[in-house]
């Protein structure tokens, strides 16, 4: 992502692409990690998802102040929730403002994902372990999420 995207405030999505290196051949997904700075003056308005497909949102990261176990505002790491679809280059953040009189800016988003060992051994039972999570240059170390911005 190379510049702030302004949230709808009308409930439709902010549909952001984010792209990650190639992967291997024949690769399945094991985790992903997403991190992402929003500025919004109520975050417990917004829905956010990450999915593979263009279509539409598939794994909830936000839903009005709810995460999945071990995701918080701003950063979801090893999310499993796609382990052993097939990897890939192109992943979509979602965005959607429910609450209409508060408009805010995704400022910047990044999406690493870990893949599997290829081939795929038969006694493979989860993710493999990997370094710490580190995420392209560029996506800031931190969030805000108060006032707002505006072009």
């Amino acid at each position: 992502m190379s510049a702030p995207q302004p949230i709808p405030d009308d409930g439709r999505w902010l549909r952001v692409c984010l792209f990650t290196p190639p992967a291997p051949e024949e690769a399945i997904v094991a985790r992903v990690h997403v991190k992402y700075s929003i500025d919004h003056p109520d975050p417990d308005s917004l829905e956010i998802f990450l999915s593979q497909d263009p279509e539409g949102p598939r794994q909830p990261l936000w839903e009005h102040g709810r995460s999945p176990q071990g995701a918080t505002f701003g950063r979801a790491p090893e999310l499993t929730a796609f382990a052993g679809a097939p990897a890939s280059e192109i992943w979509y953040l979602w965005i959607r403002d429910t609450a209409p009189g508060g408009s805010g800016w995704l400022q910047s988003a990044g999406v690493v994902v870990d893949h599997a060992p290829i081939p795929v051994p038969d006694s493979y039972e989860g993710p493999p372990p990997v370094p710490a999570f580190r995420l392209p240059e560029g996506i800031p170390p931190f969030l805000s999420h108060s006032g707002s911005r505006s072009p």
